[in-house]
């Protein structure tokens, strides 16, 4: 027998059309991700409405005339925080997600038309003719052109707004009027790291990170040594910051909350507590004279949801480059403001005139203004400087809590307040919040809480005795002869042996950023040693690789150093959000300001407002068809590109 195989029947295509004219259409699928259910939180905006108000006020009262008997403050916190969001709920109701912008602004108005043109095509459809065609037609003309109307209107009023804020100095109206104009950000999470390195793109898997990182954060117990302490000057007592804060200091205090701020684990917004000020001060104050009797406050005011907060610097998938913000309880915030009250008498008693960080009345705007006047006044004098600007590793976070306590009763404060600072610390627990899941609670053992008002002053004197520590007498730095009478310009003066003042200037600070300067390199070194040595001595950590140098008026840069590691030298620096530069030139300033202007200009562009805005209807680079301009504003191009 002989086997044949069976035919094979080749199938030819003949393609017709070039292979430079097939075009595919692809689209990226948009992976859908269940979140849980979030928290019922209460719809704040209705608290201006007056008859909401005063129906509020009304249920409240009536509610607290149940209260139980209660021993602790922890038990009258309960039922007084339960019966609070309980009313509130009632009366305000639900927050529902809304989107701001110009339909939901008019949709009233828009509805009805839109009603019509509905109703004019079913007609159509059912029964077409020449008539329901025009009324048809007729029904979209009129629907385009009210939507076009409605669109120009608001945002030509929020461009007006906006306008007006900036003029009357209302920052934070302009910002909300921007971000408005702007949308919604994109709240995509990029990639983490593990600490071997591997990349993690699972959202549980990230969750589990985010908890890895602060729960190792927050458990470092850093110590001092009782050789540092005993070195630091004892003042003597201020016991009038002991005694019972009064009704007065609780009003001032509730009337010193901002609206709109996010609420705590207990989800009660400021604006309940603000507009419930009549019923609920009475309560409170009387809570608060118990705690600080107890030297213990309840334990949801200590509690905290951490949510993180990415710095614009450094890899998004590295964890150390997010910062921690605690959303505390806004109660507990009140109470909070109460002692920061008295612990501001403190704190001016070893502030440093050279720190303008949280301190009223002063800003950023004086330690960049004090910069940038050292440069020139060095410049016109022909002396050379050298600064250093110093970045301080998780400086808040790593705060040794018992050094602290313990420098605070140094410099005077009394036993009583010292409890209730102890007490929003102590047994503090967080709770990591990321892609609307929570963690499980972990200890918080170290550092002070960002977020609490009380943060900024603790680390603020904390900083400032470390920093007489360091410095002590010490003569090195840039001094300055100055006279404060006669003309300005009258130079002359200056010559005089008397009424001359010489003033030292050896830091700049605005809460942990700090700047050293001085005339010589071997004085730089010398500040930065002492700073390194009492920092070590303090357990604070300087982060090396962002510690940078800037020097003028030199021919060759500098060596410096921090425990053996040659610092950076740079030509500029940004610092506190101004660049400063070397060579004294604000170019570098202004083209970055532009970049801002272009970047915030392209993103309303995107987000497709500036076909309403009458004064935008072109595209936002027509003004700046310059090719330098337009490389320019390259960066921002592209920060925008890898944004959206």
């Amino acid at each position: 027998m002989s086997y044949s195989p069976a035919p094979i029947t080749v199938l030819t295509v003949t393609l017709t059309t070039p292979w430079f004219a097939v075009q595919s259409d692809l689209h990226q699928k948009k992976i859908h991700r269940s979140k849980p259910p979030g928290k019922i939180r209460i719809d704040a905006r209705k608290t201006q409405i007056p008859e909401k108000v005063e129906e509020f006020e009304e249920a409240l009262e009536a509610a607290l005339l149940k209260k139980p008997a209660s021993e602790n403050a922890e038990q009258r916190w309960s039922y007084l925080r339960d019966t609070l969001h309980r009313t509130a709920l009632g009366v305000f109701g639900r927050k529902q997600g809304k989107t701001q912008d110009w339909f939901e602004e008019y949709a009233s108005e828009l509805n009805v038309v839109i009603e019509e043109k509905r109703t004019a095509l079913l007609e159509h459809k059912r029964s077409p003719s020449q008539l329901t065609l025009q009324v048809l037609r007729t029904a979209r003309s009129k629907v385009q052109r009210m939507a076009r109307q409605c669109a120009n209107k608001f945002w030509l009023d929020l461009c007006k707004s906006i306008q007006s804020s900036a003029e009357t100095g209302n920052i934070r109206g302009m910002y909300e009027g921007i971000k408005k104009a702007i949308g919604p950000t994109q709240n995509g999470s990029a990639p983490l790291k593990s600490l071997p390195g591997e990349t993690i793109t699972d959202r549980g898997k990230q969750m589990e990170r985010w908890l890895e990182h602060y729960s190792e954060l927050y458990a470092r117990e850093n110590t001092i040594n009782e050789t540092t302490l005993d070195s630091i000057e004892t003042l003597s007592v201020l016991w009038e910051l002991d005694t019972v804060p009064t009704l007065e200091e609780m009003s001032k205090a509730v009337d010193s909350l901002r609206s709109g701020k996010a609420p705590g684990m207990d989800g009660i917004p400021p604006e309940v507590i603000k507009n419930a000020k009549g019923v609920l001060l009475p309560e409170l104050h009387d809570i608060l004279c118990q705690c600080w009797e107890e030297g213990e406050i309840p334990q949801d005011m200590k509690d905290s949801n951490i949510v993180t907060l990415y710095k614009n610097k450094g890899d998004r998938s590295d964890c150390n480059n997010y910062r921690g913000i605690s959303l505390l309880s806004i109660v507990g915030k009140i109470f909070a403001r109460v002692v920061l009250g008295r612990l501001q008498r403190l704190a001016d008693r070893v502030y440093p005139e050279s720190q303008c960080g949280f301190r009223s009345e002063r800003s950023t705007i004086d330690m960049i203004f004090s910069l940038r006047q050292l440069q020139e006044k060095c410049r016109e004098q022909r002396q050379p400087l050298y600064i250093a600007f110093i970045d301080l590793t998780k400086a808040f976070d790593l705060v040794n809590r018992d050094g602290l306590f313990k420098t605070l009763a140094k410099i005077g404060c009394p036993p009583k307040l010292l409890r209730m600072i102890q007490s929003f610390h102590t047994g503090m627990k967080g709770v990591v919040q990321f892609d609307g899941s929570s963690s499980e609670a972990f200890d918080i053992r170290s550092g002070v809480k960002q977020g609490c008002v009380l943060a900024p002053t603790l680390f603020g004197i904390f900083f400032a005795v470390m920093l007489k520590h360091a410095f002590g007498s010490s003569a090195e730095g840039v001094y300055l002869h100055t006279r404060s009478d006669g003309k300005l310009f009258n130079l002359a003066r200056l010559k005089a042996k008397t009424k001359i003042r010489e003033v030292l200037i050896r830091d700049l600070l605005f809460a942990d950023d700090a700047a050293l300067a001085a005339h010589s390199v071997n004085k730089l070194q010398t500040l930065l040693d002492k700073f390194s040595a009492a920092c070590q001595d303090f357990s604070l950590t300087i982060s090396i690789k962002k510690t940078q140098v800037m020097c003028q008026g030199v021919d060759h840069p500098p060596a410096v150093t921090i425990n053996n590691y040659e610092l950076e030298v740079v030509p500029k620096f940004t610092y506190l959000g101004s660049t400063v530069t070397d060579n004294l030139s604000l170019e570098a300033e202004i083209n970055s300001a532009w970049q801002k202007v272009f970047y915030v200009s392209a993103a309303i562009s995107v987000s497709g407002s500036v076909v309403a805005l009458g004064f935008l209807r072109t595209d936002p680079v027509s003004w700046a068809q310059d090719p330098d301009v337009d490389k320019l504003f390259q960066p921002a191009r592209h920060k925008l590109i890898n944004d959206r």
